[in-house]
């Protein structure tokens, strides 16, 4: 990344568009934020991801669901297809938006931390001067930090932090995985869950990853807020799915050349079957793999 001189603008490294698009809208967005609202910069990813206005690739929860629709409709094979591209899109989303934010905050002299969200369910004591009140139950959001575990004032959700991202590891670990999308659906990591919170009397309902941004320095932005122009979600969206088509064929050129071990005179032998039908099968109909229409 880049700050030209010249004209106050934070440049996208290689003139990446999509980058380029994303910095501008998250500078003008994080100006007109301080300005009226002043709200807490605290997101999980997919929240940071719509608020910079990429809000593209399917959930993961869709991208089982519709996988599950074309197994029962179609095949198994046709399924996993899906599945394929679909999760490696939901992963470039979640990567591209994870490289920006990183490189406003470099910008900002900003610093982002990283917290762990905790949903739990809270019980109030009752009114004790109604003999009839019964205890309160309600649900509410709770932030942990797994760096400030061992500091003398440390919450108990800092704790829970640390505690969950040791067992994270040291189940990837044991499973041979790297995403964590890969074991939260395992029986270990939801036993985990259902005892994580019992030594702290809180019942943890769901988890997810935040990134807090902090310490903004306000007089950059400022001046990068000067040439940061929007980009319009049709065009934004363009944008992402030209981003994955490129991605896509330099994929299935890595594939073939780890087949041949890059001879090319073994390309028109040795070849992935399955994926030469995932990538017909995008091209073939590309909007499904989308949470809006392409067109």
């Amino acid at each position: 990344m880049l700050i030209e001189l010249d004209k106050p603008r934070l440049t996208a490294f290689r003139g990446n568009e999509l980058k380029q698009a994303l910095i501008d809208n998250m500078i003008y967005r994080l100006r007109l934020d301080h300005q009226y609202q002043k709200e807490r910069l605290n997101r999980s990813k997919t929240q940071w991801g719509r608020y910079m206005g990429l809000h593209y690739a399917l959930s993961q929860t869709d991208i089982d669901q519709r996988g599950a629709e074309i197994e029962k409709a179609q095949s198994k094979g046709v399924s996993r297809a899906f599945k394929r591209v679909a999760y490696r899109i939901n992963t470039r989303q979640a990567n591209t938006v994870d490289s920006v934010l990183s490189s406003v905050a470099k910008a900002l002299d900003a610093e982002i931390h990283k917290l762990q969200a905790f949903l739990v369910e809270v019980e109030e004591p009752a009114d004790p001067d109604d003999p009839d009140a019964e205890p309160i139950k309600h649900k509410d959001v709770f932030y942990g930090s797994a760096e400030l575990a061992n500091d003398p004032d440390a919450s108990v959700y800092d704790i829970m932090a640390r505690d969950l991202d040791r067992f994270v590891h040291d189940l990837k670990a044991e499973k041979g995985v790297k995403r964590l999308n890969q074991i939260v659906r395992t029986g270990e990591y939801q036993q985990f869950l259902d005892e994580l919170g019992t030594p702290y009397y809180q019942q943890v309902l769901r988890t997810w990853q935040s990134k807090e941004l902090v310490d903004i320095d306000y007089g950059k932005l400022w001046r990068l807020a000067k040439t940061a122009k929007p980009t319009s979600d049709k065009d934004l969206r363009a944008l992402f799915i030209d981003d994955c088509d490129q991605w896509l064929e330099r994929y299935r050129s890595r594939q073939v050349e780890l087949a041949t071990n890059g001879n090319p005179e073994f390309w028109d032998i040795f070849y992935d079957k399955d994926l030469d039908e995932m990538i017909k099968a995008y091209n073939k109909n590309k909007e499904s793999y989308y949470n809006v229409e392409t067109e």
